[in-house]
């Protein structure tokens, strides 16, 4: 079975956890902030960051085809 990955800008993977990275980073900040104080807990935030990129590459095929699908949507 073959599937079909969508056209995007997006050359790879790692391209596409970046772009949704840094669009949703200052709300993601603000959450993780709003949450824990920022004196704290930084590193704990920058810890966050590394492993949601580990975890974005440790993702299924299918899963991240979906991610380049719904991008490609808008969503």
């Amino acid at each position: 079975m073959t599937s079909k990955r969508p056209k995007t800008g997006v050359d790879n993977y790692k391209d596409l956890f970046d772009s949704r990275l840094s669009t949703n980073l200052t709300l993601i900040s603000s959450l993780f902030f709003s949450l824990y104080p920022k004196e704290e807990n930084e590193v704990f935030f920058h810890e966050l960051l590394n492993r949601m990129e580990t975890l974005f590459s440790n993702r299924s095929e299918e899963l991240k085809i979906l991610d380049l699908e719904r991008l490609e949507a808008g969503n």
